[in-house]
């Protein structure tokens, strides 16, 4: 087993010590360098990319839809080809030795991204409630949910190739709102064959994973450009801008005009 997972399933025997849980809207390019101190870090990566490890002068590219752990004492800079938002948890546990490794560990096109994702936005809110004793058991649960992603990874097949075709289609065609059935069709199954995968592989259904990765693109360009609530709803394929409101408070219990102002630096 990597040193990375062996030392985090070790340390996840008692809740972690939150040091920072961040969303960073990021233009495209390259960011300053970081390195936080004695503590790991867990990143989303919801576009494609790299990492710069100084210490050792090696890169690692990352494709969207990646989760990274980053080992601590490590020197790093993110490369990120379009803009996004970057979701860091940092976090420090006393009970373990730090493994000494300098190697991030890495899960590649993701598809339960979505699921993270929101899991993280929730975390967020808790933080952002000054609801420490919440925050700290809803991280703990993070962190294992991440630890069985980097288990599962290197343990098992790769996703469904029908659920990653499918996935790939949704993103392409995100601002259509494609039904069930073309989707079905595009990748050669039924709606039933296609509706149960995406149960197994998620945890929901197909129509539902469309929901949540619409909503976490209107999250994206809330943050990260300046274009209107009213554009960033038409490009998502809504001509009615106040079923896109409904729609967005419904998932991120913030209204979009609410998100932009809590997280957005633009």
């Amino acid at each position: 087993m990597n040193d990375s997972v062996d030392w985090l399933s070790r340390a996840l025997e008692e809740p972690p010590d939150i040091h920072l849980i961040r969303e960073v809207p990021r233009p495209a390019g390259t960011t300053p360098t970081y390195n936080i101190q004695e503590h790991w870090a867990i990143n989303l990566y919801p576009v494609a990319g790299h990492i710069d490890m100084l210490d050792i002068n090696q890169q690692f590219e990352f494709s969207a839809q990646s989760i990274c752990l980053i080992p601590p004492n490590t020197e790093r800079r993110f490369h990120f080809n379009k803009s996004c938002r970057q979701l860091v948890v940092s976090f420090a546990i006393s009970t373990v030795e730090n493994t000494h490794t300098q190697i991030p560990l890495l899960v590649q096109n993701f598809h339960r991204f979505p699921i993270l994702e929101h899991a993280f936005d929730e975390l967020i809110q808790l933080k952002r409630l000054q609801q420490s004793a919440r925050a700290r058991a809803a991280l703990w649960h993070f962190l294992w949910q991440c630890h069985d992603i980097f288990i599962t990874s290197s343990n098992s097949p790769n996703t469904h190739a029908a659920v990653s075709q499918a996935a790939d289609y949704i993103s392409l065609n995100l601002h259509r709102h494609p039904s069930a059935t073309e989707i079905s069709r595009a990748v050669g199954l039924s709606h039933n064959q296609l509706n149960r995968l995406f149960k197994e592989q998620f945890g929901y259904p197909l129509m539902q994973y469309c929901f949540r990765c619409r909503m976490q693109e209107a999250a994206t360009l809330l943050n990260s450009s300046s274009e209107s609530i009213k554009d960033i709803a038409r490009s998502l394929g809504y001509d009615n801008l106040q079923l896109f409101n409904k729609q967005f408070r419904r998932y991120q219990k913030l209204s979009p005009s609410a998100y932009r102002r809590t997280y957005s630096n633009k």
